[in-house]
């Protein structure tokens, strides 16, 4: 969190987008998926604010994934985004794609 702090102020928006996607996946590791939910929805607006279409799939997977395992049901919103992202760096990948690649994990 005060990585996080110092990356804030920094106004290093790609640092704080990176360390917010680590501690999204550190939590989601330790099955506290609340927190891990607002820790990847943060990064994903960092990476919106980029414009990085990679991060913005990557983050987006993670955080629909994160969602899906809470059975919430906007996941698949979220998936929709990681797919466009996806589609703007050339992969081929269709929201059943994703969705499976969802509930595989």
């Amino acid at each position: 969190e005060r990585a996080a702090a110092v990356a804030s102020v920094s106004g290093d928006t790609r640092l704080a987008m990176d360390l917010a996607g680590m501690r999204g996946y550190v939590l989601g590791t330790l099955a506290r998926f609340d927190e891990a939910e607002r820790a990847y929805a943060d990064a994903l607006a960092l990476a919106e604010v980029l414009d990085d279409p990679a991060e913005m799939m990557t983050l987006g997977s993670n955080l629909g994934n994160t969602m899906w395992r809470r059975g919430d049901p906007a996941a698949l919103a979220i998936v929709d985004g990681a797919m466009l992202a996806a589609q703007r760096l050339g992969d081929r990948i269709d929201s059943l794609s994703m969705l499976s690649l969802l509930m595989t994990r």
